[in-house]
């Protein structure tokens, strides 16, 4: 049991979320995928954002500057969200500078990772939440939120997604790396940020 939730705790790991997501809304949203050149735009900065914090926080673990991969200590966390939380400031940016003729759900997204993880730096001065969840929560609202802003039809999706988050849920519950409440603060706070900020249209 112990290695599926080591396994399931790997490949829904928090930093590939945002790919995960983009590739979801992108294949599910016929609004999205008339921007083929959007989607391979935003394909390859989510790429940087997910390369240059992993080998970063690779070779913080490798130095025994955090205690494992999934930095399941409290106090650890703090380089490496920042580290995270930089990256997608400058591409949130970049997007509104630079790419303002993207679709405002692009942005949205974007400011929606912004205020999760801020919110979870805050919160992780006083307590643990669980990122995995926060990240699951995250694509789940933003997947929702599509479905309501573009009228989609995509509810056994959404259904399938909730089942996969159940086995997150489970896997980060298994190790012991959370207890319930942080797991289903998470999910929430993830969720409720990206499905709100998405289908309100809300960027700054």
């Amino acid at each position: 049991m112990l290695r599926s939730a080591k396994i399931i705790s790997f490949l829904l790991h928090p930093l590939w979320m945002p790919l995960i997501t983009l590739i979801i809304a992108f294949g599910l949203d016929p609004f999205l995928g008339i921007h083929p050149k959007a989607f391979l735009f935003l394909l390859s900065i989510v790429l940087v954002n997910i390369l240059v914090p992993g080998i970063t926080i690779l070779f913080m673990a490798k130095r025994k500057m955090i205690s494992n991969l999934e930095i399941s200590e409290r106090n650890e966390r703090w380089i490496p969200f920042l580290l995270v939380f930089g990256y997608y400031l400058l591409t949130y940016v970049l997007l509104r500078t630079r790419a303002d003729h993207f679709p405002i759900v692009v942005s949205s997204f974007f400011f929606g990772l912004l205020l999760s993880l801020g919110l979870a730096m805050i919160i992780n001065n006083f307590t643990k939440i669980s990122i995995h969840m926060l990240a699951f929560g995250g694509m789940l609202g933003s997947i929702a939120a599509l479905k309501v802003v573009h009228y989609l039809n995509q509810g056994f999706v959404i259904a399938i997604l909730l089942l996969i988050g159940t086995a997150v849920a489970w896997a980060r519950l298994t190790l012991g790396v959370h207890t319930h409440r942080q797991v289903y603060f998470g999910f929430s706070l993830g969720f409720l940020i990206h499905f709100y900020v998405i289908s309100y249209g809300v960027f700054v």
